[in-house]
């Protein structure tokens, strides 16, 4: 009787007729919980058209790259490697969002939903075409996020940074 029962209950195991635990129900410690890095690029500000009567407000983007990898082991030297990455490819990504948002229309950079969608959008593309040359893109997934957007009036403009002379 058993050996004509164990085929069947296997059929049912194979079939999915009996669950397992779901990974999502994992638990992990919190070393492994949250993203494995987070890098915050410096703050873009411009001025955006409010109407047709020329009144301008100051729009201030700050971008994030949230790091994360895909492979269990990577040596700290390659994790440095992504962060220069990340900080040499942000003025390119802080440009490409300039001209973006000095093309759009006053009602559409007013509406900060619709800009921080277009400009994430822009941020992960002009991202993800310099990083996929990287040899070793693949062993990460790499999000550029909008972590900060905000308007203020003409007199808050970006904090200045001290400059750096004779390299």
């Amino acid at each position: 009787m058993l050996k004509k029962l164990l085929p069947a209950i296997l059929v049912l195991f194979v079939a999915g007729c009996v669950s397992l635990q779901e990974q999502e129900n994992k638990v992990y410690s919190a070393s492994y919980v949250g993203d494995a890095e987070t890098y915050e690029l410096k703050e873009v500000v411009a001025s955006v058209r409010l109407n047709d009567k020329n009144e301008f407000m100051n729009m201030h983007i700050v971008f994030s790259a949230i790091i994360n990898p895909k492979e269990d082991f990577i040596a700290p030297s390659t994790y440095s490697d992504l962060r220069n990455i990340v900080n040499r490819l942000q003025s390119r990504i802080q440009s490409q969002v300039l001209a973006e948002l000095l093309s759009m229309e006053p009602a559409v950079s007013l509406n900060l939903q619709k800009s921080k969608e277009i400009f994430t959008t822009k941020a992960q593309a002009v991202f993800d075409n310099e990083f996929k040359k990287w040899s070793k893109s693949s062993y990460f997934e790499v999000k550029i996020v909008v972590s900060s957007l905000y308007l203020t009036d003409l007199s808050v403009g970006k904090e200045s940074s001290p400059r750096r002379w004779g390299w």
